[in-house]
This record gives C-alpha cells, sequence and structure tokens, in this order.
C-alpha cells in the first residue's frame, strides 16, 4: 500500500498518483479538479453528485476535505480494516474504466473525517433526511422481530402489528432489495435495530469500521430504539459468530463500559445492552450477572434490554432464582423487553437449556414476563422467532400474547396484581403493617382469591381435577388465575380458556390429551348456561312453504357442541384415573343437554 500526507492543494495529484500506482488512468478533467467527492477527484459539483458508490453525496453536491491521511488500498474490505470508508470509483457518470479491454475498479479509503480520528462519529455525511411522517419512537406494545423470509408478507400486505426490530448487520449494504424492501416497510412501521456483531464485551476494543457502518444506517433509518449484547465475539480479529460469556469483573467492566461509551458516541444516540443466556460461569467472577449489568448502566448511561426468555435459560442452567435476579436489576433503566423460545438438551446426563429462538414462548417465560412488567412498567416487548420460522400469522399470534400482558398490566394495579399473581411488590410498600408482616396480610387474600377461583376451576373440570389429582390440579389453576384472571364477574363463565392454556403449559406436556379434555368438560358446563331456543317440530316445517324449505339453515341448539379429537375423550371423561391406553383411538363427541 501506498501511504500520502495530503493537503488540499495538492489532493487531486497525489490520488492520482495513487491511482496510477495502480495501473490505473483517471478520466480526462479528473487529475486538475479541487471538488472532491469522499475522497474521490472529480471534474465538478454534478460529476460527484452522479458518481456511484457506497456513500453518494447524498444530500450535498461535494465535499472539500482540507488536509488529512489519505491512502490507496487493494480493496474494500482493507479499508473497512483501517476504519475508512470506500467510494468504488467507475469514472465520471458512472462510466468505467477501461484498460486494455478489460473493465477495472479503483477503491480509494478516506478517513470518514479527516479532522476527527477514526471511530468517531462521521460529522461530513450527517443523518440522510427522513420524512416527517415516518414513524421513529417505538410504542409501548408488542412487536415481532422481522426476519428477511417474511419479507413478502409484509411487502404484499400490511400485517397488523405495532413495531418491528431487526438485526442490524443483515441491513448493512448500502443498496440491495434487502435493503430497499426494509426502507419502504420504515415508511409504515417503528423498528428497532438490533446489533449481534459489535461484541461490546471485547478486551481487543470495537472495530470502528463496524461502528461507522452502523452509524450510516442508523443515520438511514431513524430507529426508535438501538440494542447490542453484553458478551463478546472477536478474538484476534477472528469472529466466533457466537455471545460469548464475559467474567464479572471489575476489569471486564471497565472494558464494557468504555465499549459502551465509544458506541454511543459514535451513534449520537443512547444503547440498550442485553443480558446474555449463558452456559458457563467464570470463577474469577467478582459479582453476580445483575449487578454487572446495574454497574454498567450506572457508568455508561446506557438503558437495559431485558430478555426475560435468557433469564429463564441462565437460571436453569446456574441454579439461581429467575424473580431475584429481577429484583437486583435497575428497574427504571429498562427500555425493552424480549420473549423467545428455547430448547433443552441432555450432556452426559445433564440438562441445559438453550437460547434458540426456534419455538414458540413457553410458560415460564410468559410467568417471568408478567413479573418484569410489574416491576419495570409499561416497555416495549419483543417476541423472537429466528430458527426454524413460522408462518407469519404464528409468530403475530404470540406477539398478542404479548399484548395481552402488557394491556393486564394497564388494568391491574399493584395490590390487585400482588392478590392475583402471587408477586407483592410493589403491593408490600401500600400495606401498614401493624404486628403483623404486610406479606402475612396480603396473603390472606391471595389465598381466598386463589381458593374461590380453583373451587370454580374445579366444579366446570371435574374429569381434569380427579385424573391430576388436587394437588396438581390446584398447580394448574394458580397458574392459570396468575395468567388469566377474571375479567367478568360472572365466574360461570371464567375457565374457557383453560384448553389452550394446558397446550402450552410445560407440566404436562407428556399428556397431549388433556387440552381435547378439557374441551369437552368445558362444553359440558358451557350448556348448562346456554340460552334457551325454541324446539323445532314437524308441526312447524310442514307448515314452511316448498320455497323456504328449500332454502332451511339449522344451526345448532345454542347448547350444543361437536368436539372432534385424536383421542378417547368420552372414555378419559369417564376414567376413574389415569392409566396406560386410557386415551388411545380417537373420538367424536356431541355434548347437549336434555329439554328438562
Amino acid at each position: 500500500m501506498i501511504e500520502k500526507k495530503l493537503t488540499a492543494a495538492t489532493a487531486a495529484l497525489a490520488l492520482a498518483g495513487a491511482v496510477a500506482a495502480t495501473g490505473l488512468a483517471l478520466p480526462p478533467g479528473a487529475e486538475a479538479a479541487e471538488t472532491k467527492c469522499y475522497g474521490v477527484a472529480k471534474a465538478g459539483e454534478n460529476d460527484c453528485a452522479n458518481t456511484a458508490g457506497t456513500h453518494s453525496c447524498a444530500g450535498q453536491s461535494s465535499v472539500d476535505y482540507h488536509g488529512g491521511d489519505w491512502k490507496a488500498v487493494e480493496s474494500a474490505e482493507d479499508c473497512m480494516e483501517m476504519g475508512g470508508q470506500t467510494e468504488p470509483f467507475e469514472g465520471v457518470n458512472e462510466k468505467k474504466v477501461d484498460r486494455a479491454g478489460e473493465t477495472a475498479i479503483m477503491t480509494v479509503c478516506a478517513p470518514t473525517d479527516p479532522t476527527v480520528p477514526p471511530g468517531t462519529r462521521d460529522a461530513t455525511r450527517g443523518p440522510a433526511a427522513v420524512p416527517a411522517a415516518v414513524p421513529t419512537a417505538v410504542p409501548t406494545a408488542a412487536g415481532i422481530g422481522l426476519r428477511p423470509s417474511h419479507l413478502p408478507d409484509f411487502l404484499h400486505g400490511a400485517p397488523e402489528v405495532a413495531w418491528l426490530e431487526v438485526h442490524a448487520e443483515n441491513y448493512l449494504a448500502a443498496g440491495g432489495p434487502r435493503r430497499r424492501a426494509l426502507e419502504r416497510l420504515r415508511a409504515d412501521y417503528p423498528l428497532s435495530c438490533h446489533g449481534v456483531g459489535l461484541s461490546l464485551g471485547s478486551a481487543e476494543g470495537l472495530s470502528t469500521a463496524h461502528l461507522t457502518r452502523l452509524a450510516a444506517l442508523y443515520d438511514a433509518l431513524e430507529p426508535g430504539l438501538i440494542s447490542e449484547h453484553v458478551a463478546w465475539s472477536v478474538s484476534q480479529g477472528s469472529y466466533l459468530n457466537d455471545l460469548l460469556p464475559l467474567p464479572y469483573t471489575e476489569e471486564a467492566l471497565a472494558v464494557l463500559c468504555r465499549n459502551i461509551a465509544q458506541a454511543q458516541e459514535v451513534f449520537g444516540r443512547r444503547i440498550l445492552i442485553e443480558n446474555p443466556s449463558s452456559y458457563l460461569q467464570f470463577d474469577a467472577a467478582e459479582m453476580d450477572e445483575p449487578a454487572f449489568l446495574a454497574e454498567a448502566v450506572r457508568r455508561s448511561g446506557c438503558g437495559l434490554l431485558l430478555d426475560v426468555n435468557n433469564v429463564v435459560v441462565s437460571a436453569a442452567n446456574h441454579g439461581f432464582h429467575p424473580l431475584a435476579y429481577l429484583e437486583a436489576l435497575p428497574h427504571a433503566a429498562v427500555g425493552e423487553i424480549h420473549v423467545a423460545g428455547h430448547a433443552a438438551i441432555e450432556i452426559e446426563g445433564h440438562r441445559l437449556l438453550i437460547d434458540d429462538h426456534g419455538s414458540r414462548v413457553p410458560a415460564a417465560v410468559w410467568e417471568l414476563l408478567r413479573a418484569a412488567l410489574a416491576r419495570c412498567g409499561p416497555v416495549p416487548v419483543l417476541v423472537e422467532w429466528d430458527r426454524a420460522l413460522p408462518a407469519l400469522d404464528v409468530l403475530l399470534a404470540e406477539a398478542a400474547k404479548a399484548q395481552t400482558a402488557l394491556d393486564s398490566l394497564a388494568a391491574a394495579p399493584p395490590l390487585s396484581g400482588a392478590v392475583l399473581g402471587g408477586e407483592p411488590d410493589p403491593a408490600l410498600a401500600h400495606i401498614a403493617p401493624r404486628g403483623l408482616p404486610a406479606a402475612l396480610r396480603l396473603s390472606v387474600y391471595r389465598n381466598n382469591v386463589l381458593g374461590s377461583l380453583t373451587e370454580v376451576l374445579a366444579a366446570a373440570y371435574p374429569a381434569l381435577e380427579r385424573l391430576l389429582g388436587a394437588h396438581n390440579f390446584g398447580l394448574l389453576a394458580r397458574a392459570f388465575v396468575a395468567a388469566q384472571p377474571p375479567r367478568r364477574p360472572q365466574l360461570s363463565c371464567y375457565g374457557a380458556a383453560l384448553a389452550d392454556f394446558l397446550a402450552d403449559f410445560p407440566h404436562t406436556a407428556g399428556y397431549p390429551f388433556l387440552p381435547d379434555l378439557a374441551r369437552l368438560e368445558w362444553a359440558r358446563n358451557a350448556a348448562l348456561f346456554a340460552a334457551d331456543a325454541p324446539v323445532l317440530t314437524g308441526a312447524v316445517l310442514q307448515g314452511l312453504p316448498a320455497a323456504r324449505l328449500a332454502a332451511l339453515r339449522l344451526p345448532w341448539h345454542p347448547a350444543t357442541r361437536l368436539i372432534e379429537s385424536a383421542y378417547a375423550i368420552d372414555r378419559l371423561w369417564r376414567a376413574p384415573a389415569l392409566r396406560r391406553g386410557v386415551a388411545a383411538g380417537a373420538q367424536s363427541v356431541l355434548v347437549t343437554r336434555s329439554a328438562t
């Protein structure tokens, strides 16, 4: 490579020399130019504006640098490694340079601003213009992670979702169909950008090239939220393509805070840092993870992206309690919450949970989400799904569940949430103990509510209680009440959603016939309270004209339901206990009520 110190007076000549050193020739008129476009000499402002390139002088026809360090490099990759930005030079008005009958491209690398050290914000570009109508703030609602395979669904329709999150590294290219598609969607959906490759915990420091490219993306998209992981993934220039855990030491904390400060300075924005999922911990740790995160927030001024699935995964892998983890976090710093699915594996007899983002959100994660919202207040909630992607409708249904959790928070004051969900904070702060601890006073109400609602559910689902046993049914009822408290004063309507809840309840996953049994039992319960309807008799039919008979439609009686199942649900309903083979065989059961 050839390195030269340039001044404004000699910039074009030195650039021409650098080009000549590569065996290429500048187009006529470029040699004497004094107007530069990101380091590429041009004959004038129009030529500059018409030049193709990674950065094409958007919003300004030319930039005149006043000195600075410039390097002619062999490739764009070399330029990126040096922390510069590139301009593919294809001649004036996009005409390619022809040398000996071959098309050639020269790459010129320049610092983002000759007066600012590499790695700091590119002050020459300025943010790309964003139309005033484009939404920027991410709403306090449920969103989904937008993955490339779902782009056609959004481009050919308008799926109803409050906001979208994208992995920043998927859209760093300056052009192409994927980037254009995202820019189209940007006009209709608020965006959050989630980085996965910055390696905030790297002791080697951050890649200035990667920072510059991310800053350009954020300037163009104006996302409402930006987030990165508390992890590292770079070692001696090699990218390990995973999010590796940090030792929670003072030294690692200093590195993390230094890198956060650099990222926030370059981006010109506050970032959120995400708690990791992990499969190992370091003996050298000087503090636990919540304390490490809290101190990083305090020192750097960043916010937190709380991934409750990661908490569930790490808690299972390392033996701590998820609620204790939540309690130790700085709740006011949480600006976004993630939920996702995980998988379980066995390694030499040891069970580990793996944060794979490849399935529906499990019940334990939904439960922890509600606990997190009770502590942190309403914030945007994202459903992540990255592997084995389902149809978009499935993902939107998961987002609807997250929205229900947010809506429930808005509807429930602290005391009612504590009574229903068994999570006393922040209700205890409002209770006067006066001899008996506040938690014990509150427990009286909680036990009353849970006891009465369990009785209501047992009356509607007697077979389910009999087959599970009173203790296990009580645990199921407790979880259901916490997830779906009554919405009507009429308790005969309570419990209609238990079948769907069972389908996602991990503790009964080994009994796949229970949801259908619950549907059968609810059909019986609903039949008791269904509206009356006139009976259709033969005399009524005889009195109808033939034309009306031909067009007659006979609906089900309001008390009638047909329950179809792959299991022998009628036999299950009558069985005194669960035994092998009792559910074998598909059945359809017609439920109605007698006229008396």
